[in-house]
């Protein structure tokens, strides 16, 4: 979990950053956590078919204070995931065996739709590693000039990248 140290943002701070979410996936004998643009990597034991999406604040809350059991137990249940004694709401995505096959030039969309039901290894050695980053990077700079031009009708980012979320779980659903 040291790999997703970060600073502590300030409490007064004019415009907190928008934080976005953490996603947990296995494949293989390999767990893998991204956060932030960064992936970690690990060799666990288990059966898991897909991905789940939950709140950064997670992540950056046992890089701070790691869990102190080991193994670390988790699991997924009514969308909820349990990391150790930890439970919190979740999304899932079941891993759509083929998908990077298939598209060989995805729209941004697509690109958030693979990572999310992708094992990361594979993702990785596809090259869409470095699509989703630079998708992440122009998802949050577009987002954030839009909102500026649309505070007059009270729109916010946060706004914005909810209606994005929409559009990434209606194509992860078709």
């Amino acid at each position: 979990m040291k790999t997703f140290k970060v600073g502590v943002e300030r409490k007064n701070a004019k415009n907190p950053p928008v934080m976005l979410p953490a996603i947990l996936s296995y494949n293989d004998g390999f767990l893998s956590i991204e956060f932030d643009d960064k992936v970690a990597v690990m060799h666990a034991n288990g059966e898991w078919h897909g991905k789940a999406q939950f709140s950064g604040n997670v992540v950056k809350a046992f890089a701070l204070v790691p869990l102190a059991t080991n193994p670390v137990i988790i699991s997924y249940s009514d969308s909820k995931i349990s990391i150790g004694a930890t439970t919190v709401t979740c999304s899932w995505e079941l891993a759509s065996q083929g998908m990077i096959e298939q598209v060989t030039n995805p729209s941004l969309i697509d690109v958030f739709a693979m990572w999310r039901t992708q094992p990361a290894e594979q993702l990785i050695a596809n090259g869409i590693k470095q699509k989703n980053k630079a998708a992440k990077e122009r998802l949050l700079k577009t987002t954030a000039s839009a909102a500026k031009k649309l505070v007059e009708f009270e729109v916010t980012q946060e706004e914005l990248l909810n209606l994005i979320e929409s559009k990434v779980t209606a194509r992860i659903s078709n």
